[in-house]
């Protein structure tokens, strides 16, 4: 064996002694911070980014950074190989760290270059903010009648994208808002309009509609966000029919009296509505259904 095979060996062993704890497989790494309640370090990174290499050798292999192997869930990511988590995450550019909670919700990001004191120091900061869920549940246990507690509870569940119990926390906390309450109008219509929304995106239409229509009757006619709930009824009713592999416009299969909705809804969208993407995508909509 020669000198430079010596040589290429010793430099691939050294390149892989950066970060032997760390995990490349994102879902793999998801579940383990789930079964084991630590929170996630993700750092995003690209081959061509001078300072991902910086840090990796200043901060990554230091001995002060060892004791962050133990108390976390260490992941590494190509963002150029894996755009489609880096667009999840709104990576816009290299270094990018970010520390999660074990349901997979942001605790905090730092973008960009730090010296490693400065690093450990951030790390350490957002480390301490781990137990979002525990402090959001015990503000229920402390405080059981207040609706807003429920509220943060559902918001945080929606950025764990557990839709079922977001939607089960919007509802308590809707149930425990009261007429009473100094801002009632304000806070009924953002939790139905959370409501409405989370079933939209996640395509369960007919319940997103009910929501939708619980909303328009909720809210005041010059309320702003009176045409947008509009245009959101017509297309949910229009849409309620598709599955997880076909959406079609299910307008024929309507009853005379949903006809109805949506058309007038699709009219008052297109008069009203303030964003004009929204608003020419309402008239594609209508120009598609009318006879």
């Amino acid at each position: 064996m020669n000198k430079k095979f010596y040589i290429l060996i010793f430099i691939s062993i050294s390149s892989l002694l950066g970060k032997p704890n760390w995990i490349k497989d994102w879902e793999y790494a998801k579940n383990l911070a789930s079964k084991q309640k630590k929170p996630i370090l993700i750092d995003f990174y690209s081959e061509t980014c001078y300072y991902c290499k910086v840090i990796e050798k200043e901060t990554y292999q230091s001995n002060e950074f060892n004791k962050w192997k133990q108390k976390l869930i260490l992941t590494i990511i190509d963002g150029d190989k894996n755009p489609q988590i880096a667009n999840e995450f709104q990576i816009i550019g290299y270094p990018t760290i970010i520390l999660l909670d074990y349901n997979g919700v942001e605790i905090g990001r730092i973008e960009g270059y730090f010296p490693k004191n400065q690093l450990l120091k951030q790390i350490e900061y957002y480390y301490n903010k781990k137990d979002i869920y525990k402090q959001l549940t015990n503000n229920i246990k402390n405080d059981p009648l207040n609706y807003y507690h429920y509220f943060q509870l559902a918001l945080y569940y929606d950025k764990a994208k557990q839709w079922q119990n977001t939607e089960k926390y919007l509802l308590k906390a809707l149930y425990y808002l009261s007429p009473k309450n100094l801002h009632y109008y304000h806070n009924k219509k953002n939790i139905l309009y959370n409501l409405a929304v989370i079933n939209t995106r996640q395509k369960n239409y007919i319940k997103a509609f009910s929501y939708w229509n619980a909303l328009i009757a909720w809210l005041k006619k010059e309320d702003k966000d009176y045409p947008i709930a509009k245009y959101y009824r017509a297309f949910t009713l229009l849409y309620k029919n598709q599955t997880d592999t076909i959406e079609y416009i299910a307008f024929n299969s309507l009853s005379a009296k949903e006809k109805n909705i949506v058309i007038d809804d699709l009219k008052y969208a297109i008069n009203h509505l303030p964003d004009s993407l929204e608003k020419e995508f309402a008239k594609k909509l209508l120009s598609e259904i009318k006879p």
